[in-house]
């Protein structure tokens, strides 16, 4: 087998939607501070854009492989169906006992999948490596730091100009000297993987996808979170260097899955139209759709703050009694976690992936 560079789509998908983003974040808040430093203050139209566009759009991207995917949902009925269920009632539970530890609950999920989202990726750039295993040791214990340093310091820096859902959201502490000794040990990881990565240059088996992944991410989480400290920075970093890279991997996957029915002979649903290249519209526009009426219910019944973006939604009551918003909160929140469970499976569900994985990966994801 040839052995190139291992994108996951193309060149140009792969660079402009997977590994730019966090690059042209940094570009636009160094560009335009007003707007995007961390003194912004953030408006209606970055809430537009950002969560409403991104955030909870690219929540919906799952349905298209998963419930629009018939051999998906015949083989994993349980993980599909009643998993969300399951969680649907734990989290009534959990709310009704204390709304605060809800969104705790919700935002170590949320962190748990960014996070591991980031080292998915990686491990996707680093498939066709040939190197030792302490090599892709030391990779994994990198993408992870690039992650998880920056959240330490934010647990050890607490409180900061941000929450991730709701204010008190996160458990932490004002311990600076905790703080500076994340980042001591998180400049020494980093370093030991420069190292590493010389050494394999002078073998010439550098991986470029998989070091701009890396180094985007790195960048992303530290500027985000410990240099900037700002809501409207946070959210870009957070946001857009998380879900623009799913959708496009989502589609990804749906094209190539497309194509190789195709070469194959074999027949396409209706869904498989979504990914050709013209039609990229629709496929977004469906995201959208779902995400605004999503956000219509949660503004109208919960939050009440963005109305003039949702007046369609307007006529609906807020929703003020606990015990209501015990079961309806969860409920809006449902696509969210599942989002979050079907994730932690679904690049890994076995008879889809065995019967895909070479025309769409190549077999070296067994790696």
């Amino acid at each position: 087998m040839k052995r190139g560079i291992p994108w996951i789509h193309s060149a140009g998908v792969d660079g402009a939607f997977i590994l730019a983003p966090p690059y042209l974040i940094l570009a636009l808040v160094m560009l335009f501070p007003q707007w995007f430093g961390p003194r912004a203050e953030l408006t209606e139209l970055h809430w537009l854009v950002l969560v409403l566009c991104i955030d909870v759009a690219h929540v919906y991207s799952t349905i298209y492989r998963t419930y629009l995917d018939r051999e998906a949902v015949r083989h994993y009925r349980f993980e599909l169906v009643w998993l969300p269920l399951i969680a649907f009632v734990v989290l009534v539970i959990m709310y009704s006992v204390d709304a605060l530890w809800f969104w705790r609950c919700m935002a170590y999920m949320a962190i748990f999948h960014f996070v591991r989202q980031q080292y998915g990726f990686m491990r996707l750039y680093a498939r066709r490596d040939e190197v030792p295993t302490w090599k892709h040791r030391l990779d994994a214990i990198t993408i992870y730091s690039a992650t998880l340093m920056p959240l330490l310091f934010w647990h050890f820096s607490y409180p900061r100009s941000f929450d991730w859902f709701v204010e008190g959201d996160m458990v932490g502490a004002d311990a600076p000297v905790l703080a500076a000794s994340v980042m001591v040990a998180y400049g020494v990881i980093l370093v030991l993987y420069l190292a590493s990565e010389v050494r394999m240059a002078l073998q010439k088996t550098f991986n470029v996808p998989k070091n701009v992944l890396l180094c985007g991410t790195a960048l992303g989480w530290y500027l985000g979170i410990v240099h900037y400290d700002g809501d409207v920075t946070f959210t870009l970093f957070n946001v857009v260097g998380h879900g623009v890279p799913y959708m496009a991997l989502v589609w990804a996957f749906g094209r190539k899955k497309r194509s190789a029915l195709s070469e194959a002979g074999g027949n396409r649903s209706r869904v498989h139209a979504f990914f050709s290249m013209r039609a990229i519209p629709f496929y977004l526009l469906l995201l959208f759709v779902l995400a605004y009426v999503e956000e219509g219910f949660w503004n109208s019944l919960v939050w009440d703050e963005h109305d003039g973006i949702f007046k369609p939604f307007k006529a609906l009551p807020v929703v003020s009694g606990h015990v209501l918003l015990s079961f309806l909160v969860p409920l809006l929140a449902l696509p969210q976690v599942t989002h979050y469970i079907i994730d932690a499976f679904i690049w890994r569900m076995r008879k889809d992936r065995d019967r895909w994985q070479a025309v769409v990966f190549g077999q070296e994801m067994d790696r």
